[in-house]
């Protein structure tokens, strides 16, 4: 990172009583030639992540893994996968705290199952997630995300740090009030608003469209995602709107229906567990669209109606 015209300012960082941690964190992300007081070009990083771990563990590991996809009802990649793994030990109650006797729920009494701490540098609009005792960079669709359902504290006071803001001191929002939250779970079934998914326990409320400043949020503009599909919103593989009558309607991003392959390959495993041939199953699911339920449906209509038109013809 440090350069001959660099070198000076980087020392001197260094001398000022920073542990090796800070200066690896002081070092990531930035260019050579950067100043260390300058912000980071390539603050998001990927992490890995390495585990080395009994066959135990690791088929129990598996079949968790299955579970969540089962749950999800779509593809779930690694970093969706783990990260719902961490929210399902985030959302447990903490040892030293009882569970609350009434309401018996989270989703019941209008809190989020959970809180992680993020905050947001005003000048470059960087954000940081806490994890550990450490900030980790994370990109401008996570900050989004949060946002959609947060408690805002605004600027907060710091003693110090690399990425600490002073400033006034203002009054912590809630940007969705606990009523409107139980409401919106209630609407929704206490499950993932996507075609197909059943998740119930790792949900969030996603803004479909944003209130104006000081504007309560308009009905039908939130909406209950679990954190895979809250993910995918807010990267741009999950399209949501409504249709003229104001149903929703989930997309890729190439305009293809959201689920539909992943329907189709679960409507095809369970007409072959009913006795049907898979390469007749194949045949009647080719262009197949809608939820898992309507195509199965549609397919086996049309299976029955060929053996039917086969027997007749014999």
């Amino acid at each position: 990172v440090a350069t001959a015209d660099t070198e000076q300012a980087w020392l001197e960082f260094a001398a000022d009583g920073k542990a090796v941690r800070q200066l690896e964190a002081a070092v990531s992300g930035r260019d050579k030639g950067q100043l260390p007081d300058e912000p980071p070009t390539r603050a998001v990083q990927r992490h890995t992540l390495r585990f080395d771990v009994s066959a135990e563990t690791m088929a129990t590991f598996r079949a968790a893994a299955a579970e969540l996809r089962r749950r999800s009802g779509s593809r779930l990649d690694d970093d969706a996968l783990l990260g719902l793994m961490a929210r399902a030990v985030l959302a447990q109650p903490k040892p030293a705290q009882p569970k609350p006797a009434e309401p018996d729920s989270d989703q019941a009494s209008g809190r989020s199952s959970y809180q992680i701490a993020f905050t947001k540098c005003p000048c470059c609009e960087q954000g940081f997630q806490l994890g550990g005792t450490e900030p980790l960079a994370v990109g401008p669709e996570v900050i989004e995300k949060a946002e959609c359902d947060c408690n805002h504290l605004g600027e907060v006071p710091s003693e110090a740090g690399a990425h600490a803001h002073v400033g006034k001191r203002t009054r912590a929002s809630q940007n969705i009030l606990p009523a409107m939250r139980r409401e919106l779970m209630v609407q929704f079934g206490g499950c993932c608003a996507v075609e197909g998914c059943h998740n119930q326990t790792y949900l969030d409320l996603h803004h479909l469209s944003y209130p104006q400043p000081g504007k309560r949020p308009e009905p039908g503009s939130i909406i209950v995602l679990c954190g895979a599909h809250h993910d995918h919103a807010h990267r741009g593989s999950l399209v949501i709107d409504r249709d003229a009558d104001g149903k929703l309607r989930f997309h890729h991003a190439d305009g293809r229906r959201y689920g539909a392959l992943q329907a189709s390959r679960s409507a095809e495993d369970a007409l072959c567990k009913m006795g049907f041939g898979r390469a007749e199953v194949r045949a009647v699911l080719v262009g197949a669209g809608g939820s898992l339920e309507e195509v199965i449906r549609k397919a086996l209509g049309a299976l029955t109606a060929n053996r039917t038109d086969n027997s007749g013809a014999e």
